[in-house]
């Protein structure tokens, strides 16, 4: 599932993640503790941001589908993810950032950022499985042929045919852009009022637990 994210990159930290979780475990899971609370302020301004209901009729809850608002997860699903950051590549672009925002619900990220790019839009005419994602369509137009995997409310599994028109498409864009804005709508646009502040506490907290590495191992 596609996610939109917020990163926070500082030079080096794969160094002192990596010294700090062999030497000194208690100090590193402060640290991966206090960046969580530092990332907190930023998660609940995207978390208001994100709409309680759907913004558009056709993706409310009581439609069906995977892209339901709150299908699978919440739609203010918004969570912090933190890894063991690693080194940088030769080219200098970070392999992985140690803090994440990470959006979980499909149908939030749909909305969030349908019509970034505009490139797509009506390219094909109807949208068709495959491989293990495919199932023969029971009925209608497009009957006997190959369509995406559904289950239907009576438990049938079966393929499905979208049809994928430019109207359709410029129609939702058309529908989110008057409730939202463009892309991002929601969920970067409120981590960006966050970001500075983050950054610098994150930073802040980053400086004391270098401080109190070499205050131990200079004792």
């Amino acid at each position: 599932m596609a996610t939109t994210k917020a990163y926070i990159s500082i030079t080096d930290a794969n160094y002192l993640f990596k010294e700090l979780k062999k030497l000194e475990p208690a100090i590193y899971k402060d640290l991966k503790a206090n960046i969580r609370s530092d990332v907190q302020p930023m998660q609940k301004a995207v978390k208001q941001g994100i709409p309680g209901s759907a913004p558009l009729r056709g993706i409310a809850a009581n439609r069906i589908g995977r892209l339901r608002w709150g299908e699978g997860k919440p739609a203010k699903s918004v969570l912090i993810s933190q890894k063991s950051p690693r080194k940088p590549r030769s080219n200098g672009k970070p392999v992985a950032a140690f803090v994440a925002l990470r959006v979980g619900s499909a149908a939030t990220v749909l909305t969030d950022m349908a019509g970034a790019s505009r490139k797509y839009i009506g390219k094909r005419p109807f949208a068709k499985g495959n491989g293990n994602y495919s199932a023969v369509v029971p009925s209608g137009k497009y009957k006997g042929q190959m369509g995406y995997r559904y289950t239907y409310r009576n438990g049938v599994v079966a393929g499905r045919i979208h049809a994928n028109t430019g109207a359709q498409g410029r129609g939702l864009i058309r529908g989110l852009d008057a409730r939202g804005g463009t892309a991002s709508r929601w969920v970067w646009k409120n981590a960006e009022k966050e970001l500075p502040a983050v950054v610098n506490n994150v930073q802040e907290t980053m400086n004391k637990t270098m401080a109190d590495m070499n205050r131990i191992w200079s004792a």
